[in-house]
């Protein structure tokens, strides 16, 4: 009897020492994979409007691409003002496209519509995967949405509130309220 207890505890002690050891391997392996995923990770700039049936089809399409590919999306909605502000600087850097949405940004590739975008996608995260990876496209500088870096308004104050009105603005218009109404 006290041999098998000291078998049983033997046992237990040898599979606690084996955890021990494999448990900081199984940790390393897993934060080298984390490491290559980020690495190889894929950035899709995506412009869509939410009124837009074809871009809710390029949305699918991109969530399925990411089970199988390292894809990270930055998204922008040209219903969005500053997203718009943001497509329309995009539009005039590339003059002699025509843009419209949907849109994707991917490594140094421009993919307008829906049929380009299906016809084309996946070949390009594959192939940039492959390779190691796409950064974030070239508009990285500016994507930031902070209010300081908004360019000022001649029309606003330091806090960024309308300047109030003067006192001959607002009998201006309440004569014309008045001539109006009365």
């Amino acid at each position: 009897m006290k041999q098998s207890r000291l078998s049983v505890i033997l046992s237990i002690g040898i599979i606690f020492l084996g955890c021990l050891i494999l448990l900081p391997l199984t940790i390393a392996d897993s934060s080298t994979a984390a490491t290559n995923k980020k690495r190889n990770s894929v950035w899709l700039v995506f412009f869509f409007s939410k009124d837009c049936p074809h871009c809710e089809r390029i949305k699918d399409l991109t969530d399925a691409l990411k089970v199988r590919y390292p894809i990270r999306v930055k998204s922008f909605s040209i219903d969005n003002e500053l997203d718009y502000t943001l497509y329309a600087r995009m539009e005039a850097i590339h003059s002699s496209d025509k843009f419209s949405v949907p849109l994707i940004i991917v490594g140094d590739d421009i993919l307008i519509g829906e049929k380009e975008i299906t016809a084309e996608l996946e070949k390009k995260v594959q192939r940039l995967s492959e390779a190691g990876g796409a950064a974030l496209p070239y508009l990285e500088k500016g994507l930031s949405r902070k209010p300081s870096e908004k360019p000022a308004c001649s029309n606003c104050d330091s806090k960024r509130r309308g300047k109030p009105p003067s006192v001959q603005e607002e009998f201006g218009k309440m004569k014309i309220f008045v001539d109006k109404y009365f």
